[in-house]
């Protein structure tokens, strides 16, 4: 079997539903994000909400609510500290968390992603993604 046809079969299980990245670190899209059933069952009561456009908030769950723009001109980094504080602190006490935006893909992937790199001691990267950041709120990316 090549890598592609297992790497795309596990994209699309990936792109749907409530995904773990780590114990007690979950990802997803908003409209999983508000189904009670889901979060039930994976023990969710912290959610991270990385959009401006909140609709259905439980009133059973625990929220970090950004105000995060889903435009180029959006700086995100700013988040970063207070997401990461929120995350770390529920995850020390094995309590589980959720970070979601409106797809589940940019905006809480790139907020799961600087915690990945904030736990994992990855100065370099984090380097990377500061010197990247246009004055302007822009992300420039570099491939060398």
């Amino acid at each position: 079997m090549s890598y592609r046809g297992s790497l795309l079969d596990d994209l699309k299980n990936i792109c749907n539903g409530i995904n773990q990245v780590l114990p007690y670190l979950y990802i997803s899209g908003e409209k999983e994000a508000t189904n009670s059933n889901m979060l039930n069952q994976l023990k969710i009561k912290y959610l991270v909400a990385a959009h401006d456009t909140v609709k259905k908030k439980l009133k059973d769950r625990e929220y970090l609510l950004l105000g995060a723009a889903d435009n180029a001109k959006q700086n995100m980094i700013k988040f970063v500290p207070k997401v990461n504080d929120f995350i770390h602190a529920r995850r020390i006490e094995k309590k589980a968390v959720l970070v979601y935006c409106v797809s589940g893909i940019s905006r809480s992937g790139f907020l799961v992603t600087a915690y990945l790199m904030a736990v994992c001691n990855l100065r370099k990267t984090k380097q990377f993604l500061l010197q990247t950041q246009g004055s302007n709120g822009s992300r420039i990316i570099k491939i060398n």
